[in-house]
């Protein structure tokens, strides 16, 4: 069940820092207009951006860059000594698949964003372990299936959508198992079914 938070209440667009694995999410389902329904810009580190572009997803990040939509920021030396020890915290993790730090500094970057970014909203990140270390650090966060639940809720998509989305973004190499789909979709059916009666 997703987070409790004032991400699911109505509200103008956010602003958001975001990792890799949610924009690519994005682009494999080629839905870059939700996260324009919900966001009203999107903040990357500098290595995110990288990253994106190591995947394949080059021309897909510029063309929202260009469109303002997506801003990127340099850290500094200060905040990338923290942002590592952020990442060994996250390969530390149980949750944590891979215990190489290096593999998490996309993620470690986001977060120290995060913190230093004080209009930013919500931190839309995917992966497990580091959403562990964000929320431990009291970062609001939400992912890429939070955002297609806001979609929902809002009606501009139904939870059906939301399944097949889910589901194209699992066929096209994100990580999204049945369990987690059926949880969020029952979910998000029952908060609209209460919405409608009025509960």
């Amino acid at each position: 069940m997703p987070e409790k938070t004032t991400f699911y209440k109505p509200r103008e667009k956010f602003i958001c820092v975001a990792n890799t694995g949610p924009l690519i999410s994005a682009f494999q389902c080629k839905r870059v207009d939700l996260l324009q329904e919900i966001f009203l810009e999107i903040h990357i580190p500098r290595l995110v951006l990288k990253e994106l572009k190591d995947h394949g997803w080059g021309d897909e990040i510029k063309g929202i860059i260009d469109l303002r939509f997506v801003r990127v920021h340099e850290l500094t030396k200060k905040e990338c000594d923290r942002a590592y020890g952020i990442a060994e915290r996250i390969a530390d993790s149980g949750k944590a698949k891979e215990k190489n730090p290096e593999y998490h500094l996309g993620e470690a970057h986001a977060i120290v964003l995060m913190e230093n970014l004080e209009y930013a909203d919500f931190l839309l990140l995917d992966e497990e372990a580091a959403r562990e270390i964000a929320i431990n650090l009291g970062l609001p966060v939400t992912g890429f299936a939070g955002t297609l639940l806001r979609c929902a809720l809002d009606r501009i998509i139904t939870p059906e959508d939301v399944e097949d989305l889910l589901k194209l973004c699992r066929a096209n190499g994100s990580y999204y198992n049945d369990s987690f789909i059926n949880n969020i979709i029952l979910w998000v059916k029952e908060k609209l079914k209460n919405e409608k009666e009025g509960t």
